[in-house]
């Protein structure tokens, strides 16, 4: 079990929209992904 002591307050706005870039970069990781193995899969 952890346990996280900060000595700050989180800025939880700053952190919702790091949230959300997160959720950008993961639909473009996902296209580009499926890209490689769609040319991957042309290959054989």
């Amino acid at each position: 079990m952890f346990r996280n002591a900060y000595s700050f307050e989180l800025d939880w706005e700053r952190e919702r929209l790091v949230a959300l870039r997160f959720e950008t970069t993961l639909s473009l990781v996902r296209e580009q992904v499926s890209a490689f193995l769609d040319r991957v899969d042309a290959l054989q």
